[in-house]
């Protein structure tokens, strides 16, 4: 069971279960702070000369398309797993900063 998300970005402000969107949108929101995570490592790392000049760009290069891999099955899954208007919800969701945030704090 996923816990009650409150709603804003579909109009008024209402509680209701998204559990097939809301999954998606929890698994985007933990890609999204795992990619803030590594990068934040890697930029320790070269702060503290742990890391080699010519492996930063090697590093944040993989990141990027660990990243950009776990976007798109997310993506590719939405568009299979949702109806629409679970799309077009999903879609306002994802766009706005204020459900992103809850979804990190419920992680």
């Amino acid at each position: 069971m996923f816990p009650l998300l409150y709603v804003e970005a579909f109009g008024e402000k209402k509680a209701a279960y998204y559990t097939g969107c809301q999954s998606l949108l929890t698994t985007f929101a933990k890609i999204e702070e795992g990619d803030n995570k590594s990068i934040k490592n890697t930029l320790n790392e070269v702060a503290e000369k742990k890391v080699k000049e010519m492996e930063i760009a090697s590093l944040l290069l993989l990141n990027w398309l660990f990243t950009q891999s776990y976007r798109m099955q997310i993506y590719s899954m939405k568009d299979l797993l949702l109806s629409q208007e679970q799309v077009n919800n999903f879609d306002r969701a994802k766009d706005s900063k204020e459900i992103m945030n809850v979804e990190k704090k419920e992680m």
